[in-house]
Formats: C-alpha cells, sequence, structure tokens
C-alpha cells in the first residue's frame, strides 16, 4: 500500500541543540492540523542530539553530522530530505504557535509559493531579552500590515518547487542565508502571503554579554552578505579604514535602525511602543555592537583580499 505524502515538511536546524529542541517539537506535535506532517532534524556538533531524538523521539527523521554544519547547508540538507509539497523551518530554541502549520497550509493552498509568519517573544519576562527580541525582531512583530513592511520578508515556508526554482540556500555563510535566499525568490516573483498567527516564540538571550556577542555575531554576517552576495545596507558607501569613519558609519546605522523601527511600531503595532521605548538604551548598544562588528569585518575582508586572489 502506497503511504501518501505528508501535507508538509517542517526542517529544523540544530547545532548542539539537544538541551533545547525537546521544547520545540513538544510544540509541534501540539499542533492543530487536519492531515500528517513530518519533523525533520539536522543535527550537527556530536553533542548527541540526533541519539536524544533517536531514543526519545523515534517518530523525528534525522539528518546527523558530527561536524558543526552552516545554516544554509543545514537547511538544504533537511529540503532534499523532506517529502511535503510544503516546506517550513523552525529552530530549535523556538515554540510553535498551535495554528502555526495550519495558518501557513491555509495560505498555500490559496496559491501563494510563500507565506512570512511572525515571531514571538519567548523571554517576555527578561529585560535583555525582551530589547534583543525587538532589536532583530521588530518587523515580524504579529501584525500583518507591519510584516508587510519589510524590505525582505523572513520566516518563510514555501513550495517545492519554490526551493527548485531558486537553487537552495547560500552555503559559505554564518548568517543571512534566509535573507539571500528570501531576496532570491522575491526576486523571481513569487507570490507571497502573511500569516501572522503563524508565530514561533523564540527564546532570546537573557544575559547581556551574550546579548552583545550574539548582535556582533548577526554584524559578521551580514559583512559576509554584503561582500559575497551584494546585500544593499548602510554601509555599502562606509568608509572602513579609518576609524572615525567606522564610528560615524556606527552611529549612523544605529540612528537609521532605531528610527526605523520607532516609526514601523508606531505606525502598525502600536501597542509595543511602550516596550520598545523602556529597551532603547539596550537596542542602541546591541544595535552598535551589530555596526562596528559589521564594518570590522568588510575591512578584515578587504585587507584579506589580496592575499586570496594571490592564492
Amino acid at each position: 500500500m502506497t503511504v501518501p505524502a505528508p501535507a508538509a515538511s517542517v526542517v529544523i536546524p540544530a547545532f548542539n541543540a539537544r538541551d533545547v529542541i525537546g521544547r520545540a517539537l513538544e510544540s509541534l506535535y501540539a499542533q492543530e492540523l487536519d492531515g500528517a506532517f513530518e519533523i525533520i532534524v539536522v543535527a550537527s556538533g556530536g553533542d548527541g542530539c540526533a541519539d536524544y531524538l533517536r531514543e526519545h523521539h523515534p517518530s523525528v527523521r534525522v539528518h546527523e553530522s558530527e561536524d558543526r554544519m552552516l545554516p544554509g547547508p543545514a537547511r538544504n540538507a533537511g529540503v532534499r530530505m523532506a517529502a511535503g509539497e510544503v516546506i517550513a523551518f523552525a529552530s530549535a530554541d523556538t515554540r510553535a504557535q498551535p495554528r502555526w502549520l495550519a495558518e501557513r497550509l491555509r495560505l498555500h493552498r490559496a496559491g501563494c509559493d510563500l507565506v512570512g509568519g511572525s515571531i514571538l517573544n519567548g523571554t517576555p519576562t527578561s529585560w535583555v531579552g525582551t530589547a534583543g527580541y525587538l532589536m532583530e525582531y521588530s518587523a515580524l512583530l504579529p501584525v500583518e500590515g507591519l510584516l508587510r513592511q519589510q524590505d525582505v520578508a523572513h520566516a518563510l515556508s514555501f513550495t517545492r518547487s519554490v526551493f527548485e526554482i531558486v537553487g537552495g540556500y547560500p552555503e559559505d555563510i554564518a548568517t543571512g542565508e534566509d535573507t539571500i535566499f528570501n531576496q532570491r525568490c522575491l526576486a523571481a516573483g513569487m507570490r507571497l502571503g502573511f500569516a501572522p498567527r503563524a508565530g514561533l516564540y523564540h527564546d532570546n538571550p537573557r544575559a547581556l554579554h551574550e546579548f552583545l556577542r550574539h548582535a556582533a555575531a548577526h554584524g559578521r554576517g551580514l559583512a559576509q552578505c554584503i561582500e559575497r552576495y551584494g546585500l544593499a545596507t548602510s554601509f555599502s558607501d562606509a568608509d572602513v579604514w579609518s576609524r572615525r569613519g567606522r564610528v560615524a558609519a556606527t552611529s549612523r546605522y544605529t540612528a537609521l535602525a532605531l528610527a526605523a523601527k520607532y516609526r514601523r511600531v508606531a505606525h502598525h503595532a502600536p501597542r509595543f511602543l511602550p516596550a520598545l521605548l523602556a529597551c532603547t538604551p539596550l537596542i542602541t548598544a546591541g544595535s552598535a555592537a551589530t555596526a562596528w562588528s559589521t564594518l570590522n569585518q568588510l575591512r578584515l575582508d578587504q585587507l584579506n583580499a589580496p592575499e586570496k586572489m594571490a592564492g
């Protein structure tokens, strides 16, 4: 007897995620959905996550790598294993709302190639965690008007044909692989819909040093997107060679980032504005860390460019 294909495949890239992935899986088991879907975990890093899944979550399909897989290769590996017509992604440190998948499938069945969802604050009792959430995901608050204001839509699910047309995620950058992939999808004219109730609760860093380290890592990934894929940003004309130039560009980026957040949230999601204002000092520090890290990485990349060419 032929087993019907699942309606969707949920792919979870998981680097050293043994201690956190259980909550993500439990939220997926609780999905309010008519029809079957599969869960695929791409487990890398050698922390025993794959063995844990085989023992405690035998229904989950596992792709295992002892070495760390960057997000792009991990996503691609999961999609290649997938049997579903619709592909959705979750992170090991997220929890899905009960109708997260149903809301996405509703729009895909209505003809959308891509469906954008929302990101919810998984650390609401932590000021640092809330600041990290608003700094990184203020464009993904659960309000459709706000979601439509994104320069490049994020938190996307897509049909299998989208992946085949676009050609998968870039595999040579530490972060931002989804931005590049999503940008290519939109440039190809894919039909996009938004499902604000398709939300994932994201656990954000709660300690200040972890928050700043995460912001700096985001900056290094942004630099890779700029250098390798021509991502247009406010850093395009920055003077990365002088300290004064980097300070000026950092100040400009931080001011622009804050202004954009306040403008979007005040207009489309005013109930989040008090939290945004209260977290301004932390968001300012995090945005500055991202900017400074981006500029330093761009400078290092340009310094190393002659060596790469010579090699």
